[in-house]
């Protein structure tokens, strides 16, 4: 229950810091010329460590963003503040996920529409992938 909480709480927080004027698409900003605010998944991709990923690796972290987007809703800079408190609170136990890793598997589940609300599937993926 803790679990669930901090998650819930860092992603409303980041939520705020994290959105962009564009709205939630994430195709503006991934043609090679650098954004003020590029798109959720260029942010995901570059917390990743690719700092200037390719069109396919930023396609990769969108098609997730947009499987989260409408398997139970939110928008792209919400679901990647999720997906970012997630890896943070994995880190703290020792797990080592990508950002990709995170919002592929929980996007798996969010596809099936079982749930409508992402906070809970990405603390219910932290407190599964807690090592103790």
């Amino acid at each position: 229950m803790r679990r669930s909480l901090f998650v819930m709480f860092i992603a409303a927080s980041l939520c705020g810091c994290t959105s962009t004027s564009g709205g939630s698409s994430g195709s503006s900003g991934i043609s090679g010329t650098p954004a003020a605010n590029p798109p959720a998944a260029v942010k995901l991709a570059n917390l990743d460590g690719l700092t200037h990923p390719s069109p396919a690796q930023v396609a990769e972290y969108q098609q997730a963003l947009t499987t989260l987007d409408k398997g139970c809703g939110g928008t792209d800079d919400a679901n990647a503040a999720l997906v970012y408190a997630t890896r943070e609170l994995e880190v703290k136990d020792g797990v080592h996920d990508s950002e990709l890793t995170i919002a592929q598997a929980v996007a798996q589940t969010a596809a099936t529409g079982a749930v409508k609300d992402c906070k809970d599937l990405f603390a219910a993926f932290a407190t599964l992938r807690d090592p103790g």
